[in-house]
């Protein structure tokens, strides 16, 4: 498996927290060139998984900081993908889905929860939507018992 590594940096050890923003103009204008081919949206959703792939690779639960770092990466393109790319069955609800577990590794249930909400609302016969219905209610009744204490 060869790893597309995007962090322009010389030192693979030390990664950026954030994708540079020239890659993020060249996904914005993959989106906008060719964003109704669905290739396009594949290998954007591609991209990001590498990053997400790689954030358990560093931490197999995806808590620390270095697992953060490429969480980060990866919601930057799967983040484009979601709102910029044009809406496919299968490729959105992923990247939701991955976006919303990256979001939930750093303690951000909020914006999880919505992302996980959006593969349930808009994509729900897709083979991730069980489990985003479950982290739903998962992540909802954790915030009610920390209200509570």
């Amino acid at each position: 498996c060869i790893v597309m590594d995007i962090d322009l940096l010389d030192d693979p050890n030390n990664p950026q927290p954030q994708i540079p923003g020239e890659i993020l103009q060249a996904t914005d204008d993959l989106i906008t060139n060719y964003g109704e081919q669905k290739e396009i949206v594949r290998a954007l959703l591609y991209t990001g998984e590498i990053y997400y792939r790689r954030a358990f690779g560093k931490d197999p639960s995806g808590f620390s900081a270095e697992a953060g770092a490429e969480f980060a990466k990866a919601s930057a393109i799967l983040g484009k993908l979601i709102t910029e790319a044009p809406a496919h069955e299968k490729y959105t609800g992923e990247a939701d889905f991955m976006v919303a577990v990256g979001l939930s590794r750093s303690d951000q249930y909020d914006k999880a929860i919505g992302h996980f909400q959006a593969v349930v609302d808009d994509w729900p016969e897709h083979e991730l939507a069980p489990s985003s219905l479950f982290f739903v209610g998962r992540f909802q009744q954790n915030q009610i018992g920390r209200a509570h204490v």
